[in-house]
């Protein structure tokens, strides 16, 4: 064994054991044994009489969907590249099923951005800067950690040179590359961020009318945006309110009694709009501009699906029924919790995980299950990447996450910070 090695092994036998010191500490400074201590890591530990069971589902929802569009995305392309060579001939029902299923599931994106909103935006009293250093340790320095990994499995940095070093975290400034395309959205949400502590002080002096009113401006804006762009005419009003911005704010605004009043209509609105957002994916090929992200269709899915999940909790607790009995129902509650605490790592993993592990070193691929086993074979697939990415997300978040985060609080303890450590 070489010095190179061996200082290897021994820096990561010291990492080791201060691991186990820290997660050691944390299981007594929250009075929990070794059991208790797991169930908290994932997630599972007791929760309180106000917590909220409709956001555990929907960020499962968003993980879900987030990797079942990639999924119905790759077997729609794979139907279409066959039939390539057939002159004059149209796509089977099959292709048109998966285009338009995989538009409407792109909601996802905006599930993510629209949870972010209604647990945030809320006023609670929090200096600015106790919010961002929560905020850094909870969405910044993951995001660091898994775009270095991605550097780090394409051979794009080397830890032993400063140089690479430097490079990688110049590429994390710049934003998402090709390398990992879908970090686009973690990149909107950590610029979102940057807000709340202001946006909190206006929203709680906003009067309930005023809040309705922006509401309406958002839906009317992202509405004459994309009408403009499918007429092709240059909108030259845009807003901040036009865009993931907005989104943010309708999280907020969906969990405000305010809304109640417009529920049928968002509803009804948001089934119409699913619709329409399959029908112009399976006929356009710019549908991505005109029915996706912050246009007024997927904004309009989107919410409808956020109440959905609202108005079932709201009937589940009025009937004294917060939680289905059984072991089945459980289960259930056990699988969407620890999902939804992961779901911010099973975001930034995913694509490593089924596109790398699942299609190209498992060979689990829709494309290889044609006919009546299509469907099979994207279910497969997306249960195989959903596993591994949350398998992979508790082990690395708990390990390299726990250490980074461990570093972070001393570095700011050694500048005067002294903020709570978050809670791992």
């Amino acid at each position: 064994m070489g010095m190179k090695e061996g200082a290897k092994l021994l820096a990561a036998a010291a990492a080791a054991v201060l691991l186990v010191q820290i997660h050691r500490k944390e299981k007594e400074r929250l009075a929990l044994g070794w059991a208790g201590y797991g169930a908290h890591i994932l997630g599972l530990e007791p929760g309180g009489a106000g917590r909220k069971e409709y956001l555990d589902r929907l960020r499962f929802l968003a993980a879900v969907l987030v990797i079942l569009v990639h999924s119905m995305e790759g077997a729609a392309s794979g139907i279409f590249a066959g039939q390539a060579d057939v002159p004059f001939s149209a796509p089977p029902v099959s292709w048109y099923v998966l285009t338009g299923l995989s538009g409407v599931g792109l909601c996802c994106n905006l599930l993510f951005v629209m949870i972010s909103g209604a647990l945030l935006l809320p006023f609670r009293q929090e200096s600015v800067g106790t919010f961002y250093r929560k905020r850094f340790s909870k969405v910044l320095l993951p995001l660091v950690l898994y775009y270095v990994f991605y550097l780090r499995r394409s051979g794009l940095v080397s830890f032993s040179s400063p140089a690479s070093i430097g490079n990688a975290l110049k590429t994390v400034l710049s934003g998402p590359v090709e390398l990992v395309p879908h970090f686009w959205l973690v990149y909107v949400m950590t610029g979102l961020y940057i807000g709340v502590p202001f946006l909190r002080y206006l929203f709680k002096a906003l009067p309930e009318r005023a809040l309705e009113g922006m509401a309406a401006v958002i839906l009317a804006g992202s509405a004459a945006k994309t009408a403009c762009y499918a007429a092709g005419i240059s909108f030259g009003f845009d807003s901040f309110l036009f865009s993931w911005t907005g989104i943010f704010i309708l999280g907020y605004f969906l969990t405000c009694p305010c809304s109640r009043k417009y529920r049928k209509w968002i509803l009804t609105g948001g089934g119409l709009a699913s619709l329409a957002v399959f029908v112009l994916f399976c006929v356009r090929e710019d549908a991505a501009a005109v029915a996706a992200n912050d246009s007024p269709l997927m904004i309009l899915t989107a919410s409808a699906v956020f109440l959905l999940f609202i108005i079932r909790e709201e009937k589940n607790n009025e009937a004294g029924r917060r939680r289905m009995s059984g072991r089945l129902g459980a289960l259930g509650r056990g699988i969407a919790r620890v999902i939804g605490r992961y779901s911010y790592s099973i975001l930034l993993i995913h694509w490593y995980m089924l596109f790398v592990v699942v299609e190209n070193h498992m060979k689990i691929s829709p494309a290889q299950m044609p006919g009546a086993f299509l469907w099979a074979g994207i279910l497969l697939q997306t249960g195989a990447a959903l596993a591994l990415s949350l398998i992979f997300a508790v082990i690395f978040d708990q390990t390299a996450g726990v250490l980074a985060l461990w570093v972070w609080e001393k570095v700011t303890a050694v500048f005067g910070g002294s903020a709570q450590p978050p809670t791992r």
